[in-house]
């Protein structure tokens, strides 16, 4: 009828809710690059005004991701970082990456990630995941570095001659400076002049002559007499990269003509500037201070195809000596774009406005095993009063399931009786039951009662022997009949509570014995505390971690048993209106049937 209907729709609401938290937890766990892994954080790459402020598209760009105590839980990754992995936006992508330095007990690290996509005036991201102590290094350098790169040299050497990071190992042949000196990239080094220099190998991957960009870390703490950052020359031909005072240049010459770039480019002494130079053949010679460009010449010719070494630090002739710090030096064999150049500057800096940190993510399967393991540290700290506790709650609940298990298989047996009697019930128009047959719906609270109001007709009527045709029921019979169904409908009634008020006491008692024992152990934690004179995190969290593991059984106990109460109550509130309802449609009948007649 209305009423099952009513009590259909009603579970609709429900259903919805299951089936949307279903899909949630479903992509929730698609979202989860892999189970092994305990922890992630968003990195995010910002473009827009606010951030770095690149209006164009950059793809596979190596980005600096700087880990610290501020932005990382180094306690929570391998000693050695071989179990960081990075992955696109789309959480399948894994990215190359190279780790130049990690230190787990300083809690520093830094980190060379390629960037498939960096979207233009807009937000990227990709995802650090960590928390493996089975996973092995995957790093991958040459990769990382692999985008027309010629020479990628990160200075964080502390002794012998600096390495290439490339697959080209275009490592330094010769070097004499300063080494493993603070800078803004880990390490750096230092030329002081004179004989200080590096010397770079002539190499084919080295080719200049179909474009170029030079771009590195450079601090000048005096002005400069026309000191040579970098030199590369053969037959009159040749590319120079100098400072002169403060102001930083670059020269091409080839087959007598020269272009110079104008001295609008200037240092801040005892200052760090990110700087690049870009030549593209036959249109423009470019000087590049902390992202922007500052000057530049058109190239009316073709670059010099030079097989010469390359020189750090001087002239070929010894001369032109330059004393600065040095830090992070790049050759690539292409003229890089205005926003890539601002795209490393934005992402090696101190300041890197292109790079930003998210919090600290848990989950994945390597999850579930590190709970575990926190689960028997607390179990191995319970006390023996917090036992006596948890076992008195693992008997409640036990004693509440047991009783919200019967009573829901009880449930289901009245709702099918219920509903095969109210079939019979409603095809005959007589009082079917005086014929003495009811094994049919023995578990249907309603035929118990219309059982009972048939067997009170009986003996009224006399067991069938009354001589009259029609029996009639005067008043006061009428009103014995009421109350007889009356008493069956308060049976059925108390039926339906039976061991009701186990579940009810598991639910209001439970969390106050899990309080309880919290109480009682918090209590003796503080008291040992007291005792031995140790006054720390180490002394004190592992009794107040395993006092609380008796809220957490209360707890355990109250919520199924809450959960499996109100929906019990529920159903039996509907058994019981049914009852009602049929109860007074009974009555109606008997009373049209066999009532006095007016």
């Amino acid at each position: 009828g209305s009423g099952s209907r009513g009590r259909r729709q009603q579970w609709f609401p429900l259903l919805f809710v299951a089936i949307f938290l279903l899909l949630a937890g479903t992509a929730q766990a698609k979202e989860w690059w892999n189970d092994d892994w305990e922890y992630r954080r968003q990195i995010d790459l910002d473009t827009t005004a606010q951030g770095a402020d690149i209006q164009e598209k950059l793809s596979d760009i190596p980005v600096l991701v700087r880990l610290h105590a501020g932005n990382f839980n180094f306690a929570n990754a391998k000693p050695d970082g071989s179990d960081l992995r990075f992955m696109a936006g789309d959480n399948e992508t894994q990215l190359k990456h190279q780790i130049d330095s990690f230190d787990a007990v300083d809690e520093v690290a830094l980190v060379w990630v390629k960037a498939p996509n960096v979207a233009a005036a807009g937000q990227s991201k990709i995802f650090l995941y960590y928390g493996n102590k089975n996973a092995v290094d995957s790093q991958d350098a040459f990769g990382t570095f692999a985008n027309k790169y010629g020479m990628v040299m990160h200075l964080g050497e502390a002794e012998g001659a600096p390495k290439d990071a490339t697959a080209n190992k275009n490592n330094a042949g010769s070097f004499a400076g300063g080494q493993a000196l603070p800078s803004v990239i880990g390490n750096g080094m230092a030329l002081y002049g004179g004989a200080d220099r590096m010397v770079i190998p002539s190499a084919p991957s080295l080719n200049m002559a179909d474009g170029f960009t030079f771009s590195g870390w450079l601090r000048v703490n005096q002005a400069q007499e026309d000191g040579y950052l970098f030199f590369r020359g053969e037959g009159g031909n040749s590319i120079v990269i100098g400072v002169a005072g403060t102001t930083l240049y670059a020269q091409v010459s080839n087959n007598g003509a020269t272009a110079r770039t104008p001295a609008t480019a200037t240092l801040t002494p005892a200052t760090w500037h990110h700087i690049a130079v870009t030549a593209k053949p036959g249109e423009k010679l470019t000087v590049y201070i902390d992202g922007q460009a500052v000057a530049d010449v058109a190239l009316p010719g073709p670059i010099p195809a030079l097989n010469s070494d390359i020189i750090l630090g001087a002239a070929a002739e010894d001369s032109n000596h330059f004393a600065g710090d040095l830090d992070e030096i790049r050759l690539s064999t292409t003229p890089r774009s205005a926003g890539w150049i601002k795209g490393l500057f934005s992402s090696q800096g101190l300041q890197a406005k292109l790079v930003g940190y998210g919090a600290e993510v848990a989950g994945g399967g390597g999850g579930s095993g590190r709970t575990v393991t926190y689960l028997k540290i607390v179990a191995s700290n319970i006390s023996l009063d917090g036992w006596l506790v948890i076992g008195v709650l693992m008997i409640m609940g036990l004693m509440s399931m047991v009783v919200l298990v019967i009573k829901g298989f009880h449930v289901h047996l009245y709702e099918k009786d219920n509903k095969a009697f109210m079939a019979s019930f409603q095809k005959h128009s007589g009082l079917f039951c005086l014929d003495g047959h009811y094994e049919e719906f023995e578990n249907s609270p309603l035929h118990r009662v219309y059982r009972t109001g048939c067997e009170t007709l009986t003996r009224i009527f006399g067991g069938g022997k009354n001589a009259s045709a029609d029996p009639r029921l005067n008043s006061k019979e009428l009103h014995g009949f009421k109350a007889a169904l009356e008493r069956g409908y308060i049976e059925e009634t108390k039926g339906f509570n039976d061991r009701m008020v186990v579940v009810i006491l598991a639910i209001s008692g439970g969390p106050f014995l899990g309080l309880l024992g919290t109480v009682w152990g918090v209590m003796n934690t503080f008291a040992a505390m007291a005792a031995t004179g140790e006054a720390n995190i180490m002394a004190i969290a592992p009794g107040v971690a395993s006092a609380l593991a008796t809220t957490v059984a209360g707890l355990l106990v109250a919520i199924p048993s809450l959960f499996g109460y109100n929906y019990l109550v529920g159903k039996l509130k509907a058994l019981t209106a049914d009852m009602g309802i049929f109860i007074d449609e009974f009555i109606i009948r008997v009373d049209v049937q066999h009532g006095e007649e007016p």
